[in-house]
């Protein structure tokens, strides 16, 4: 099971990334959880959004654009404190809303720009608290840093724009109050993918469905999408989504993915990483047999396979005439017709087992075997045993010329070589057989026995 990343809050903001383009109010990144947040960046600015004729009589310089969604209403504040205690360093703010569209945000109902500098201030911290009483507060030597907090509603949308003219420094945002965000989407599970390398170029690559994944991340989540990206800055912007995820050709190997779920109602989004890899294919073990001779009222054949035999394949036979199954090479003896085939295996390129092309063939004859008609069983290793193997054989019996049976086997091969089921030695004379089939026929004849002496 592949590690997931959890973005909770703005854990979204990956802390060293500086090509986002949340410095818009259309990508703000929306804010979800109750967790503080800690080493935000700004860093430069999209469009000029904010104007010196807006509240707090100021610009954007170095910004980043949060959008919040209230689950729960009631009071709500922060304090925003820089990573550098350095004075030099000022951040500034300003809330939108509520419920206002990015193209037409109006005025900031709160705002702060004054620099710690100019008004004399021990910090560098600001926000907004349950302490003060007024709402807006600079340029500059105006102010304290602290604004009154706010009182919202559920689902209430407001926009908050960071801004740092000057200084260098990232920062940290602790929530206060009571009112509550949004959690984002739980991503379950996801899996790295593997697959085999295509035969086409280019080297070590391979077609993956990356929708695999979306079940197991949603899980039985409502109102949540999945959507997959080449770059975690992308899946975190919610730009560049990969066009045909359930056909995604990999431009390296391996290959970090990433999938982000989105809550389609409130926004609120969680991103997970899997990796892909491409093998090289391998070759199938395709070799494989028959038991020879194969008579046309014998035994059904079944391929005898090589050890490691890959079951991917498929069977054929040519000429036409040959009843073989091409999933398991079975020969069904009483729809074939007698004569030569060749018999051939072969197991597709790009297949799930990632297998190279490869094919073994076998040369199998049908013909009309014969019984023996005698037995010499001397020891010689020619010719000792009675041989009946080729048939489909339930029962053998053997008899006397006075019709005594004198031998019986179930499921008989090639066991009987002159003697009684006692194993004493028969002498040389001619003996009736009785062969019962599996398929319910009887076959009746003389065998002799005749040993040299």
């Amino acid at each position: 099971m592949k590690k997931i990343t959890r973005l909770l809050l703005l854990s979204l903001f990956f802390l060293s990334q500086t090509a986002l383009a949340q410095n818009d109010c259309v990508e703000a990144i929306i804010i979800c959880g109750d967790a503080n947040l800690s080493n935000l960046e700004t860093v430069g600015i999209g469009v000029q959004e904010i104007f010196p004729s807006n509240a707090c009589a100021s610009q954007e310089n170095n910004s980043v654009w949060l959008k919040i969604r209230i689950k729960t209403g009631g009071t709500f504040g922060f304090v925003l404190t820089p990573q550098s205690p350095d004075l030099v360093v000022d951040f500034d703010f300003w809330i939108y809303g509520p419920n206002v569209d990015c193209s037409n945000k109006g005025t900031a109902i709160r705002c702060s720009t004054t620099n710690p500098l100019n008004a004399a201030l021990t910090y560098n911290t600001t926000g907004m608290n349950d302490i003060e009483t007024d709402v807006s507060e600079g340029p500059g030597p105006d102010g304290n840093g602290f604004i009154h907090w706010m009182t919202v509603n559920d689902n209430d949308i407001y926009y908050i724009a960071v801004d740092r003219p000057v200084g260098e420094s990232n920062f940290a945002i602790a929530w206060t109050g009571t009112a509550t965000f949004y959690d984002p989407p739980a991503i379950e599970t996801v899996l790295d993918l593997e697959a085999c390398e295509t035969q086409d170029p280019p080297h070590g690559t391979a077609i993956f469905d990356l929708t695999r994944n979306e079940a197991s991340a949603i899980g039985n989540q409502d109102t949540v999408a999945a959507t997959f990206y080449t770059a975690y800055s992308d899946a975190v912007a919610a730009t560049n989504a990969i066009s045909d995820p359930a056909n995604f050709q990999n431009t390296s190997n391996p290959q970090t993915v990433y999938i982000r779920l989105a809550n389609t109602v409130t926004g609120c989004f969680d991103v997970a990483d899997f990796e892909l890899s491409v093998g090289p294919p391998e070759n199938p073990v395709t070799e494989f047999t028959y038991a020879t001779p194969v008579c046309v009222d014998g035994v059904n054949p079944t391929p005898i396979k090589s050890t490691g035999f890959s079951d991917s394949g498929l069977f054929s036979a040519t000429p036409p005439g040959l009843a073989i199954d091409n999933q398991t090479g079975n020969i069904d003896l009483s729809l074939s017709s007698p004569g030569k085939y060749t018999i051939s295996y072969a197991v597709a390129a790009n297949n799930p087992f990632c297998f190279a092309p490869e094919r073994s063939e076998f040369a199998l004859e049908i013909q009309g075997c014969t019984i023996p008609k005698g037995i010499s069983p001397i020891g010689d290793g020619r010719n000792d045993f009675f041989d009946i193997s080729h048939f489909d054989v339930k029962a053998l019996s053997i008899f006397n010329r006075y019709g005594m049976k004198v031998y019986h086997k179930e499921n008989y091969k090639k066991e009987w070589n002159g003697v009684t089921d006692a194993g004493k030695e028969l002498p040389d004379a001619t003996y009736y057989y009785l062969i019962e089939l599996r398929n319910g026929e009887k076959k009746t004849g003389w065998v002799y026995v005749l040993r040299e002496h």
